[in-house]
This record gives structure tokens, C-alpha cells and sequence, in this order.
């Protein structure tokens, strides 16, 4: 969280309503990957709940903090990492418990 907080006050936050790319890898990584992931559990005949709400949870969690590790110890681009970041937890609040009721939804 620190290293988090260094970029995230280095970099200009309000600019992240504007990206596009920050939506794009949002909608990809906090719907589509655990939408994806819930059709092949299901496909292959997975029918324990537990499981594949479980596996579900885990797809659907926003970007993690070491995104920013890594984009800062590789040189890369650390302030769209720190927008994922930040934007991705946020956004998570809304996104995470609509994936996972699908997921208890559809596996009753």
C-alpha cells in the first residue's frame, strides 16, 4: 500500500474518468475473465457450488497492488498501473457481488 501511495500521489488520478484503457482492462479483467471462467466450469460439468463460486471470487478481484511493483521495478508505465489499481478496487464494489450472484445463480 505504500509503494501504492507514493505513485498514486505522483500521478494525476482525476485524468482516469478519461482513459479509455483503463475501462477496457477493467471490463476484462472484472467481468469477462470470471464471466469466461463460469461458462467453462459449467461447460466441463463442474457441480460443486463451493468450487466454482470460489474460483469465481478469485477471477473477479480487481487488479492486485504488485501491478505497481512490478511496472515501477521493470520501468514500465506506473501510473496507468496505479489507475488500474485504484479504479479497478473501486469499481470492484459493484462489479465483484453482480459476478458472483451469476455465479450462485446459475449453479443451483
Amino acid at each position: 500500500m505504500l509503494v501504492i501511495g507514493f505513485y498514486l500521489a505522483k500521478s494525476e488520478i482525476v485524468s482516469v474518468p478519461r482513459d479509455f484503457n483503463v475501462y477496457l482492462v477493467m471490463f476484462l479483467r472484472l467481468v469477462v475473465v470470471p464471466s469466461v471462467l463460469l461458462f467453462i466450469l459449467m461447460l466441463i460439468g463442474v457441480n460443486d457450488r463451493t468450487m466454482v463460486v470460489a474460483c469465481v471470487i478469485a477471477a473477479s478481484a480487481p487488479c492486485a497492488a504488485t501491478t505497481t511493483m512490478f511496472s515501477a521495478k521493470f520501468g514500465q508505465d506506473t501510473e496507468l498501473s496505479v489507475k488500474l489499481v485504484s479504479f479497478s478496487n473501486v469499481v470492484s464494489v459493484i462489479t465483484m457481488p453482480l459476478v458472483v450472484g451469476t455465479a450462485r445463480f446459475l449453479t443451483l
